[in-house]
């Protein structure tokens, strides 16, 4: 058990994958079809935007930054999405025009945080109040029926090896997060700079390149993710987030062991606290507890992951 316990010590993912099966032991056990195939599914299908979106979150709080502006951003990249897509019938063209939503939100509050020197929390709030308003205008406050496509449908209700396709979709970024992350000079500088920017100025990092370049994939990754989360719904909501979205996104982040003051955090780490969220969730629906429960045990969460 010592041996075990200084794995898990050395290794806090290790913990949290254990936490993470024993919440599905007993919850396979306790709630109510839980364990069947399709809810399994569905579960690991809502954990997908929120992964991706959790992962962006990771590469800022890196950094030593925040962007709460993410819940926003879902709303304003779903009008964005739906609106192409209603003018041009082009997926692709939309998908595109949703990304460079995303990117360009990034590198305005990159350039703000690191140039303009306003603190990244009153940057990505006042970014939170703005994206929501635009997307508000774009879509004159109503929900946008998505036209059909086949290829943004097929997004939504096809599989892979009975895998869904974001399911697939989250997993190929999470390997291009975690590579980008543990092997190469970017990722090394990302870290390092959340230690301490100033020592990795003195060691030649580039540390304002590195900090707008996490707040721009942030964003973008943010961007996919209301992409993926739209393509479930299959309508552009200019309120799909909301608060709601920047603290799941958050929560996910820090349940799965990253810091808030930069320098520590895992894409693994960052997943499972995703797969952890949407199981709580699950679980609260399926035991027909009201959802306001949820929110409680979120804040619980978050609080328990930092005293740990």
């Amino acid at each position: 058990m010592s041996r075990i316990w200084e794995r898990v010590s050395r290794n806090p993912t290790l913990g949290l994958l254990a936490l993470l099966i024993i919440m599905w032991v007993l919850a396979w056990l306790f709630v109510p079809n839980f364990g069947s195939l399709d809810n399994i599914r569905n579960i690991l299908r809502q954990a997908s935007d929120l992964s991706v979106a959790a992962m962006g979150v990771l590469f800022v709080l890196l950094i030593g930054g925040i962007d709460l502006s993410v819940g926003a951003l879902y709303g304003l990249v779903s009008v964005v999405l739906v609106t192409v897509m209603i003018e041009t019938g082009s997926f692709p063209l939309a998908l595109a025009a949703a990304l460079a939503t995303g990117l360009l939100f990034g590198l305005v509050n990159g350039v703000l945080v690191q140039y303009v020197r306003i603190p990244a929390f009153i940057t990505t709030l006042g970014g939170f109040y703005i994206a929501y308003a635009l997307a508000q205008m774009i879509s004159s406050g109503s929900m946008l029926s998505m036209p059909a496509d086949e290829l943004f449908l097929s997004l939504q209700r096809g599989q892979l090896l009975g895998i869904p396709y974001l399911v697939v979709l989250a997993a190929v970024v999470a390997v291009v997060a975690w590579f980008g992350l543990n092997h190469t000079g970017f990722g090394r500088s990302v870290v390092a700079v959340g230690y301490n920017r100033v020592t990795a100025g003195l060691s030649g990092i580039r540390v304002p390149r590195i900090i707008v370049s996490c707040f721009v994939i942030g964003s973008g990754m943010a961007a996919l993710a209301a992409v993926m989360l739209t393509s479930r719904v299959q309508i552009g909501v200019p309120t799909l987030g909301g608060f709601n979205a920047t603290f799941e996104t958050i929560t996910a982040a820090v349940v799965g062991g990253t810091s808030l003051f930069g320098g520590r955090g895992t894409v693994v780490g960052v997943i499972i606290g995703a797969i952890i969220i949407r199981t709580i969730g699950n679980c609260i629906v399926l035991l027909n507890i009201t959802h306001l429960l949820y929110q409680a045990v979120m804040g619980a969460l978050i609080v328990t992951s930092l005293v740990i």
